[in-house]
């Protein structure tokens, strides 16, 4: 009988078979690993990403409202302190009824 043939019917294992089961065994291991690792990142995610994006626009919808509204309301203050001034009324007046950028701010005194 050749040497093939007896180390084929023999049962004894080769270093390059263990090395096979072994790399076979551990790839098995990683990717459920891997699996359920990933099972558990999307799970919490998801419920962790609809937490930050739904408090993020809570906050950040009525903030851009309020900046818009009064970004408005400064223009049309504007306008109605051009079409006073050019009735003749003094910005001191105008400041006097509660339109107070039509005086301009005294900082350097």
């Amino acid at each position: 009988m050749s040497k093939a043939r007896s180390t084929i019917e023999s049962n004894e294992s080769s270093a390059f078979s263990n090395a096979f089961k072994w790399l076979n065994i551990n790839t098995k291991i990683a990717a459920e690993f891997g699996w359920n690792s990933w099972l558990w990142i999307y799970a919490n995610g998801r419920m962790v990403g609809w937490f930050i994006v739904t408090t993020g626009m809570i906050t950040a919808v009525p903030l851009l409202f309020e900046v818009k509204r009064e970004s408005i309301l400064e223009d049309l203050e504007q306008i109605q302190i051009g079409k006073q001034l050019a009735e003749g009324r003094t910005p001191q007046e105008l400041a006097f009824e509660g339109l107070t950028a039509a005086v301009e701010p005294k900082v350097l005194n």
